[in-house]
């Protein structure tokens, strides 16, 4: 196809599109172009391999109020509804449940002309946004989730299970030195990403801060709240690196011990997520710390991945440490690797979906 046909339209910024690369990967490989539509929250450069770019830039920061942010969706939606209505796609790619809320009317005038991707809870329950939403699933072509624990609050409809496997930045065949339980160095335990759940993470820092057998990191944007916490009570085993680009993912995962996913368990919205942070910690063999009576509790206890513990937990600080020093090399590398077989053959039956899809697109693009 030599001119786009195919959109991606988004509230997120591309850096935030964790599973992208699924989609952009296969139109490239089968020489389609595709444009993109999207917010962009902090006025930076982002390439994806568009033809064409059209984002909208505003500064929404943890501190820009909900009114603001109301204006700020409102004028998105009006920015891309025109540039959708204007371009006439044969396929849009809709990132993220508020973006396809956003543009409700229009992907719903164009039925079966759309995919659907559903990263994280939005608001389901309430009844006028969760018949909005089986709508919009019912006339796309295919809906996809990032976590089966969606399964509890969505429609019920056939949904597409996409793990949250970004081969661009996780190396799967990187051979490592894995050294579990060792006793004299502190235990690296690293929140990565944007950094939000401010409170259970102050919890976790009066759990740990000062410990010397720990040492937190915070790296990601956002992260400006804890950094100022943790200044005010003069703790010094803290370390924050603030926003960096994917390409130094790696990096900062190699000084982890422990990745931290302690986000709370009473929200709906964490209590069903499957994290991007699960696929590092098996890819990097980097055991998780994830809360109990979760989603992606119950997965790492079944798959043995990691240690689930709540913020408020008694011995909260030597349990974690007991479980890192005891931890058993094989046993644990074994379980990551089952899981992680399970991971790429679900993830093909997506990619095999989506292959047809564009398949049948450039077959009819090109009579």
């Amino acid at each position: 196809m030599n001119n786009s046909k195919i959109c991606i339209v988004s509230t997120a910024n591309v850096k935030h599109m964790t599973l992208i690369s699924l989609y952009t990967d296969i139109l490239k490989a089968y020489n389609i172009e595709f444009d993109i539509v999207y917010l962009d929250r902090y006025g930076i450069v982002e390439d994806i391999g568009a033809n064409k770019v059209y984002k909208l830039c505003k500064n929404i920061t943890p501190k820009t109020t909900k009114k603001e942010k109301l204006r700020y969706f409102i004028e998105f939606r009006n920015f891309s509804k025109n540039i959708i209505n204007n371009n006439n796609y044969d396929l849009v790619i809709v990132w993220n449940t508020l973006t396809s809320l956003l543009l409700a009317d229009v992907l719903l005038k164009n039925k079966k002309k759309y995919i659907l991707n559903i990263r994280d809870y939005y608001f389901e329950k309430n009844f006028i946004i969760y018949y909005l939403h089986k709508q919009l699933i019912r006339n796309s072509i295919f809906t996809t989730i990032s976590s089966k624990g969606f399964l509890d609050f969505l429609p019920r409809a056939k949904y597409i299970f996409v793990h949250s496997l970004n081969e661009e930045i996780i190396n799967l065949n990187e051979e490592q030195n894995y050294t579990f339980g060792r006793k004299n160095d502190p235990i690296n335990i690293g929140f990565l990403g944007n950094v939000r759940f401010y409170e259970v993470q102050k919890k976790i820092i009066n759990l740990l801060g000062n410990d010397d057998r720990f040492r937190l990191w915070y790296c990601g944007t956002n992260s400006e709240p804890l950094e100022e916490y943790v200044f005010e009570r003069n703790i010094k085993n803290c370390e924050f690196t603030g926003e960096f680009s994917p390409s130094e993912t790696e990096f900062y995962l190699n000084k982890f011990d422990i990745i931290n996913n302690i986000f709370g368990s009473k929200d709906i919205s964490v209590k069903t997520l499957t994290p991007i942070r699960l696929y590092y910690s098996t890819n990097y063999k980097i055991p998780i710390l994830v809360n109990k009576d979760t989603y992606l509790g119950n997965l790492v206890e079944e798959f043995n991945l990691g240690l689930t513990l709540d913020e408020n937990e008694l011995n909260f600080a030597d349990k974690l440490y007991n479980y890192f020093i005891n931890l058993k090399s094989d046993e644990y590398i074994k379980a990551t690797q089952k899981f992680n077989e399970l991971v790429i053959n679900e993830n093909n039956l997506f990619k095999n979906k989506f292959k047809s899809l564009v398949i049948r697109l450039k077959e009819k693009n090109e009579q």
